[in-house]
Parts: C-alpha cells; structure tokens; sequence
C-alpha cells in the first residue's frame, strides 16, 4: 500500500490537513501524520484524482484530491476535505409569477422577422401577452428606423387596454425590458391609461417569460409553416397570417399551463365574447 505523509498538529483541524496537502512547506511546523490511498488504488499519477485516508485527532479523515506533482522527491496535491455524508435536500419550488385575474399582469415585448421582398425597412412583431389569461396580442410593423419606437409599443398598449376594457377588466400593469421602445412616450401612455410600468433586469430576460415563450410558439406554429408555403414572402401576407394565427391561438388552442388547465384564454378573459372577432 502506498503511504505518504502529511504534518499536523494532534488537534488540529480539517483545514490545517488542507494546508498541509496544498503547501509542502508547512510540514515543518507540524507532527507527521499519516495518510493512505483508499484501498485499490497503488499509485500517484499526476493528472489523476485519487481518495487519500488517514486518522488525526483520535478521528479518520478522507480526502478527494486531484494530483497535480507526484515525485519520490515531493509529493503536491490539491484537496478538498470529503464532508459528513448528508440526506439530499428536496428541491425548491419551481417560481413562478402569480397573478390573480386578467389585466393584473401583461408581459410586452419584440421580435425581429426578418427583411422581406418587396419591403424597404426590417419586419418586426410586437407582443404582448395577459401573464393570467394567456391572451395574446401582436403586431407585425415595419421600422425606418431599424427597430421598434415607443409610437409602435404605445399603440399596442392602447390596443391592450381597450380589449380589456371591453371584456370588462383594467390594465394594471405592463412588464418589458429595457429598450428603448419602452421608455419616453410609452411610459407617458401608460401614465394616461393608468396602468403601471416594471422592467426586467438586465440580462434577466427569464423574468418576461410569458411573452418570451409566446415568441417561440408564434416562431414554431406560425412563422416556419408560413416561411416554408411562400415562394416569394410578402409583408401583407405575413400580417394576415399573424391575424390569423393569433385567433387561432386566442379562441380555439387549448393552453395547458399552470393557470390555464386546457382552458382557452378567450373563456378566461372573455367569457361573455365582447372582445371576439366577428364572423
């Protein structure tokens, strides 16, 4: 069995091994101890992690270490001290953001399409999102600008307002990130409607994931399918299909998320249908 020794005091703790194993030097102020590989293993190899055990303190002690120099000479090793086995902690709870009615909470956000035939300026969609319904609302705009102003933004919030107001609710709150197109007039909107203004953290975007996931879907369902039917992709045809989609979504897709349960938003948000489409 290959045996090597470490120096510490008698009493000394855990930490004093530590030193000792990382810092050949510190041997000289210590008494040997001594220490074995764990019981199948016959050799240091630098690169290797090994399970080395020894008894200091009237106690055994075991140590993982990986082996950075491994000489006859000098022995260097990195360790971590192994810690009393403890049961696993159960998981936490999963968070989520609670809200209790519609209108409470909508999540606002932008997603750029793409430059399109025929189409001078970039494509992009605006979003938003009722976080208790799942109730969507999207736009698909064109931006001189290259993207997405506070005029594009304000225009769905007032869209948004309204259509709650005539299902009988109030928008209380919007939750966006940090852009540009939610600052300036789009606060001043949202002053008028009475509604209050959250932003996400920086590099939080997790935090807006109702409209994030929203995003996706509308990615998946929606704009991949249309993509692939079109030869020559026009920007009207992209609106009437997001028009299309979003109806879809609204009034017909069951939703099986944690509020939601299969339900379809419209039923949630707008139950006596004063806010649905004509046909």
């Amino acid at each position: 069995m290959t045996t090597f020794t470490a120096t510490v005091p008698a009493p000394a703790p855990p930490d004093a091994v530590l030193e000792v194993l990382t810092d050949p030097d510190a041997a000289r102020r210590w008494a040997p101890v001594a220490f074995r590989l764990r019981e199948g293993e016959d050799r240091l190899v630098c690169g290797s992690r090994v399970h080395v055990v020894g008894d200091f303190a009237g106690r055994s002690v075991g140590f993982d270490v990986n082996v950075v120099e491994a000489s006859t000479e000098r022995l260097a090793l990195i360790s971590g001290y192994a810690a009393a086995y403890q049961p696993p902690r159960s998981p936490l709870a999963e968070p989520h953001i609670d809200t209790s009615r519609p209108g409470e909470l909508v999540g606002i956000d932008c997603f750029f399409v793409g430059r399109l035939r025929g189409t001078k300026d970039p494509v992009w969609q605006v979003t938003a999102i009722d976080c208790h319904s799942s109730y969507a609302w999207a736009d698909l705009i064109t931006c001189p600008t290259g993207q997405p102003t506070a005029a594009h933004t304000s225009k769905l919030a007032r869209r948004v307002a309204a259509d709650l107001a005539r299902a009988g609710w109030k928008l209380e709150r919007i939750l966006s990130d940090n852009g540009n197109e939610f600052r300036t007039s789009f606060d001043t909107t949202l002053n008028r409607l009475g509604a209050h203004h959250t932003r996400t953290r920086p590099g939080r975007p997790q935090t807006n994931g109702h409209v994030e996931r929203l995003h996706k879907t509308i990615l998946d369902e929606c704009w991949r399918p249309s993509f692939a039917r079109y030869l020559h992709i026009k920007y009207h045809g992209l609106r009437r299909d997001l028009a299309d989609y979003i109806t879809y979504y609204n009034t017909d897709r069951a939703h099986n998320g944690r509020i939601t349960k299969g339900r379809i938003p419209a039923d949630i948000i707008d139950p006596a249908h004063k806010i649905r489409p004509r046909t």
